[in-house]
């Protein structure tokens, strides 16, 4: 059974029964912010959870790796620098990590009513929680450290404890303006980071994450900067470089592909010859 019919199965049951199964239900509070469980997962190929229990809401970082959040028919995909939140009062699908490559993410479930109120105002629809946050790492430091305070054999829900302001400083953090990152985004700073980043894939929602906007708006603010497509502007100076290695060094193709971020030699071949108008092994002979 695949991970959409396990999941289908999996949301047909009565939804107290499968919650409770899992998680008992915790007492209800009355406090603003209240801390519920913390942790963090990672290095665990079969990992796989519910959204988020019973009443309250789930805040989720992830860090490295990918998953899966699946809610009936649809799969959205978990990878580094997305934040999830999980509300208690619309459809709750399940986290499950990608075998071959298991997220690494922190966790903090929390209720309390203005904690939940929060979480509304950014929350995300039910089916895709998951979105790229700008402060994705600031988050996870908070949640690392909310890990570090929190007391969960104390068991009390009616006594603000210094995890519940740890919680507060990372829902302010998700509710306040966004900056306007990209107003920065500038043709030096394009090319500073393709170059800085030539031995690896290019990524583009990488790069997007890291001026802090969508794929998208990337894709849109960056070709008038470089005059063509980023993504062709990005595997340009790639292969000028492996040209250059191939001329002025002994290494094999299959090494120089590797040094621009290609696990395919005959893939790098082929976007070599349509970058440079020649084969590499052509591009090496005097």
């Amino acid at each position: 059974m695949d991970y959409r019919a396990q999941n289908l199965q999996y949301i047909c049951m009565p939804a107290r029964r499968r919650e409770s199964h899992v998680r008992p239900p915790l007492p209800a509070t009355p406090l603003p912010f209240c801390v519920r469980t913390v942790g963090r997962i990672r290095n665990n190929p079969y990992h796989s959870t519910r959204g988020t229990y019973h009443d309250d809401a789930m805040l989720t970082v992830c860090l490295a790796g990918r998953g899966r959040y699946v809610l009936g028919e649809r799969a959205q995909q978990v990878g580094p620098g997305t934040v999830g939140l999980v509300l208690p009062d619309g459809p709750v699908g399940v986290l499950m990590a990608d075998p071959d490559d298991p997220y690494d993410h922190c966790y903090c479930r929390f209720a309390g009513a203005f904690a939940i109120d929060l979480a509304r105002r950014v929350a995300g629809p039910p089916e895709a929680p998951f979105v790229h946050h700008p402060a994705w790492a600031e988050l996870a430091d908070i949640l690392q450290r909310l890990e570090h305070v929190h007391q969960p054999d104390q068991g009390r829900h009616d006594c603000f404890q210094p995890a519940d302001a740890v919680l507060a400083e990372a829902l302010a953090l998700l509710t306040a303006p966004p900056p306007q990152p990209a107003q920065a985004v500038t043709t030096r700073r394009l090319l500073d980071y393709m170059h800085n980043h030539l031995a690896e894939p290019a990524d583009l929602a990488a790069m997007a994450g890291y001026f802090g906007i969508s794929k998208a708006h990337l894709c849109r603010i960056a070709r008038p900067l470089l005059g063509e497509t980023v993504h062709r502007a990005w595997q340009s100076m790639k292969m000028r470089w492996a040209r250059s290695l191939l001329e002025q060094s002994p290494l094999a193709v299959s090494e120089v592909a590797r040094r621009v971020g290609f696990t395919d030699p005959f893939y790098f071949s082929r976007v070599f010859r349509r970058h440079i108008g020649m084969t590499p092994r052509d591009a090496r002979s005097p």
